[in-house]
């Protein structure tokens, strides 16, 4: 008789079999140990999204990768964090919670002219705790203001130490949740903090990506001048993404729009529009920046589009800020 448990130990030994073929890889005469981490995660009902799915995967994965070499973890409810106020401050204070950086290559020079601040949560008893869980906790229970204005501070002092030890002009972007922009102190909080911490500030880009909680045009217009008018820029995420991505080029005066992943994907098979959205958008005098670029190929066609910034794992992954450091130290030799 079918039941779940028919169904778990099914995927239990395909999983198991996987990990046999992969312990030893035979080539011509040499032998080639390869190892396996497998997560994997099971829906019983028509509750499904990628999303979900493959924030559980991660979970799943993670704490597999913890184990060792040659294991798997199906995802279980116990390995959900159980996220509060209180367990994020502890997690800051502690280190658990930091920012990673990813870097944005300029296109022509091959140089690292940016980074892009990116939080992690590596926590003990669950392992990684993704983003999206972390910042849709903190946009819902109201603590996005805090855990924002922790993000900007720790970003610009970071990347303050970094310019000045290494005597660069390192640009810096910070994701800023369209929540954020609702908070009448926001701007201030911004400007209070890079004025304390010395921070120039027409190095620091404000990323943020269309949302169907925007506020009307006229609004966001009003937002991105204020912003503007202090020195920082402004920057539109996950371009081609959102409800109303042409409009960013239209009504908003914006420095830099970046491309989404899923444009970059295909472009092999849409060249000319490519081509045409890279041109439209330096019509305005914003930078063009690709996000999720993987491979060369890739790399090499938007160099021919007229890119100007690449950001993706064919460059670099996120990473430490001392790993930052220590890349970009040998980037200036």
């Amino acid at each position: 008789m079918y039941t779940e448990e028919t169904e778990i130990n099914y995927i239990k030994q395909i999983i198991e079999d996987i990990i046999t073929i992969t312990n030893s890889i035979s080539n011509n005469s040499d032998n080639v140990k390869v190892s396996a981490s497998i997560g994997a995660v099971i829906y019983n009902n028509n509750d499904f999204s990628i999303k979900d799915a493959s924030n559980k995967l991660e979970i799943s994965l993670s704490n597999c990768i913890r184990k060792g070499n040659n294991k798997y973890e199906i995802y279980n409810e116990k390995y959900e964090p159980h996220i509060n106020i209180e367990s994020i401050e502890k997690s800051i204070e502690s280190g658990a919670i930091t920012l990673y950086y990813q870097p944005k290559v300029d296109v022509k020079s091959k140089k690292i002219k940016g980074v892009e601040a990116l939080i992690r949560w590596f926590d003990e008893e669950y392992g990684y705790i993704t983003p999206n869980k972390l910042i849709g906790f903190a946009e819902n229970t109201g603590y996005i203001s805090s855990l924002g204005r922790w993000i900007i501070r720790k970003a610009c002092e970071e990347i303050k130490e970094l310019n000045d030890t290494l005597g660069q002009r390192i640009d810096l972007s910070v994701n800023i949740s369209p929540y954020q922009l609702e908070d009448e102190k926001f701007l201030n909080d911004i400007k209070d903090i890079v004025k304390e911490i010395g921070f120039d500030q027409e190095l620091l880009k404000l990323e943020i990506t269309e949302n169907e909680n925007m506020e009307s045009i006229d609004k966001i217009h009003q937002i991105f001048k204020e912003i503007k008018s202090t020195g920082i820029k402004v920057s539109i995420d996950d371009f081609g993404k959102g409800y109303n991505s042409i409009d960013y080029i239209k009504n908003y005066n914006v420095d830099e729009i970046k491309i989404d992943k899923s444009l970059v994907e295909y472009l092999e098979n849409n060249p000319l529009f490519i081509k045409s959205l890279i041109n439209m958008i330096h019509t305005t005098n914003a930078y063009v920046v690709a996000e999720g670029v993987e491979r060369k190929v890739e790399y090499d066609f938007l160099e021919r589009m007229g890119c100007d910034f690449i950001q993706g794992y064919y460059c670099y992954k996120p990473m430490s800020f001392n790993h930052l450091l220590e890349i970009i130290k040998k980037d200036t030799i």
